[in-house]
């Protein structure tokens, strides 16, 4: 190490970790499993806490919204995938595997994309009444 060369900086104080459901001090303490004082379970900071099916299944369940208003027959294009991704991350949640946050991703993009299908599957029926019709 070269004598002229600064000291390296002190390292930064962490805060404490801590439960988040009692605010009980964990320091020290396995990250994994749940709280010794409340029983509730400890966030992993190395998991990821949302749920990359719940996003996908948001996503999927607003593009089927907005495509019922150009032409309804394509949203059951995006509304199936929704409701699929959404069912996924929400067994995600259940088993404990992603962070709630995800439950309410998930829901909305299986609302959405329900919304989707039964938009879609009527814009079909009209496209069928209309051909059959001349």
């Amino acid at each position: 190490m070269d004598p002229s060369a600064p000291p390296p900086p002190p390292p930064i104080a962490q805060p404490a970790p801590r439960c988040q459901a009692c605010g009980y001090e964990l320091t020290g303490m396995s990250v994994e499993g749940v709280c010794p004082e409340c029983g509730s379970r400890i966030w992993n900071p190395n998991q990821t806490p949302t749920s990359g099916a719940a996003i996908a299944s948001l996503v999927l369940g607003c593009v089927a919204i907005l495509s019922c208003v150009g032409f309804g027959p394509v949203s059951l294009l995006f509304g199936i995938p929704a409701v699929i991704c959404g069912e996924i991350a929400a067994r995600q949640v259940k088993r404990g595997e992603r962070g709630n946050a995800s439950a309410g991703l998930a829901l909305a993009g299986r609302i959405m994309g329900w919304v989707g299908i039964v938009v879609g599957l009527v814009g079909v029926v009209v496209l069928i009444i209309m051909l059959l019709n001349p």
